[in-house]
């Protein structure tokens, strides 16, 4: 009982953060009522998050024979959670969606809009729980990296840049993947 309180009121923390970075609904937010605050991440906790989010200059040229260099990486917060990873195509070198994979696995490649030089694949409907998983990303022989959701959310917590909006939507969807692990074990 106390596990799925916790899980409850993590939930409606996170809605809360997601409607304030989206603007959505601000004057009726999830969490309004609920005396949960936020609890932010310890620099422990935030070393502890596994691997950052992988640096392009670190492989571009490795990436040229295939025709693509490494662009960025989102994270889509719907009902499940989208690990995307976007490359531009360079006009260069041997450009195939045959040469990305998932964990060894084919990747469908998908352009980011009609006639764009991007291209993404991604990793959807990752439930909470599973926001630790780490997926190998790679193109033809070139390992980008292996890297979960919460790599994101290390690189967002380590940003100085970063929104104190965004800090918050991602402080809380971390939270919450912690209390869905404990209720789903």
């Amino acid at each position: 009982m106390i596990i799925g309180k916790l899980t409850q009121m993590t939930m409606l923390n996170y809605g809360a953060t997601a409607q304030k970075q989206f603007v959505h609904n601000t004057d009726n937010l999830a969490n309004q009522g609920v005396d949960y605050p936020l609890s932010y991440l310890s620099t422990s906790e935030i070393e502890a998050l596994g691997d950052a989010l992988p640096k392009s200059e670190s492989f571009d040229e490795a990436l040229s024979p295939y025709g693509v260099k490494y662009y960025g990486c989102s994270l889509l917060l719907r009902s499940k959670t989208t690990l995307r990873f976007y490359f531009e195509k360079t006009g260069t070198g041997e450009y195939s969606a045959d040469n990305f994979k998932i964990n060894g696995a084919p990747a469908e490649v998908k352009n980011y809009q009609d006639g764009s030089r991007y291209v993404y694949i991604e990793i959807t409907d990752i439930p909470s729980p599973d926001l630790d998983k780490a997926y190998d990303i790679s193109v033809g022989s070139v390992t980008i990296g292996s890297v979960s959701p919460l790599s994101y959310v290390k690189d967002v917590l380590t940003d100085d840049s970063a929104s104190a909006d965004l800090i918050n939507v991602i402080t809380a969807l971390y939270r919450y993947h912690e209390a869905a692990k404990i209720l789903f074990g």
